[in-house]
């Protein structure tokens, strides 16, 4: 996942080359999160050849479960061997474990009933509605967790509460992706009117997110392009999806909804874009608002600018 609003989810490469306890976690977020990283480095675990986790969490095409495994050992590793004894070592991870879990517990339970509850009569469309519910809760607390855990450290407490928010982040994308794949392929697109607008949108936006999945993205806008003339998906929603599927392609975008992410001096730029001189036109078409007035809230959003 590379987190569609920003783009602070890490990405993993590289075959692995070392075999050992620390390799094995790798394909396992659960076992990552478990290790007991103090014993093993006290106990003289951190003495063998280890993979360079560091560099394995820098490429485009890794698969989810690998990237939180890679991130979470990568994270008690270097908790481990910044750590002055093994008591020092439990108290940064239980501390970090227990941040985590508040903040996210909290925002969960606060997204979950934001989402709101199935309202059709239809059994078929309102257990629709209800997975794409828990799902879209599931991508905006995930996401909120991970903006509030961003840290500078690299060896305590508030690393583990990061790197355990980004591997929450990263699997609440996995699960979407695969839900919205299945769903597609049984009914087209989640459209407003069989399934509501509130539930057409949220799956829009879990489309919108699925940045590691750019194909899963083209093929949601294709789909969601035949209910635009019957008012099926919002236009704003089709517009903003078209830019991302552009810029996940590296085209240019048409209704300058993407900028950079790169905040330098309070602002942020657009991405390229085809025909500028005439963006707000298509814009207006789309139901959407002047270019520099959207790019001005990013600013104040993203960069306090």
């Amino acid at each position: 996942m590379r987190y569609a609003c920003l783009p602070f989810l890490l990405c993993l490469s590289a075959t692995l080359a070392f075999a050992g306890p620390i390799d094995d976690l790798i394909d396992d977020p659960a076992a990552a999160r478990d290790f007991d990283y103090c014993a093993w480095h006290f106990g003289g675990g951190s003495d063998q050849q280890l993979p360079d986790l560091e560099s394995m969490l820098d490429a485009e095409d890794a698969d989810g479960n690998r990237m939180q495994g890679a991130a979470l050992a990568d994270a008690g590793v270097k908790i481990a061997k910044a750590s002055k004894d093994e008591r020092t070592c439990r108290r940064a991870l239980d501390k970090g474990g227990k941040a985590f879990d508040k903040a996210w517990k909290k925002a969960l339970g606060q997204h979950m009933k934001m989402a709101g509850k199935s309202d059709s009569n239809d059994a078929e469309i309102a257990a629709v509605q209800r997975r794409i519910g828990e799902l879209w809760a599931r991508d905006q607390a995930a996401r909120r967790v991970y903006i509030g855990a961003r840290t500078e450290d690299k060896q305590g407490a508030d690393f583990w509460h990061s790197r355990l928010a980004y591997a929450e982040a990263t699997a609440a994308d996995d699960a979407s992706t695969r839900t919205l794949r299945e769903l597609m392929e049984r009914y087209d697109w989640i459209d407003s009117h069989r399934f509501g607008g509130r539930i057409s949108q949220h799956a829009w936006l879990l489309a919108q997110h699925a940045d590691d999945t750019p194909d899963l993205q083209a093929e949601a806008l294709k789909r969601m392009e035949g209910y635009l003339e019957s008012n099926g998906v919002r236009k704003q929603d089709y517009a903003y999806l078209w830019d991302r599927v552009a810029v996940n392609h590296d085209r240019k975008q048409r209704y300058g909804t993407q900028p950079d992410w790169k905040c330098e001096g309070g602002t942020m730029k657009l991405r390229p874009m085809e025909d500028p001189e005439n963006v707000d036109a298509r814009r207006a078409e789309m139901d959407l608002g002047p270019v520099q007035d959207a790019l001005d809230e990013m600013n104040r959003s993203v960069c306090g600018g």
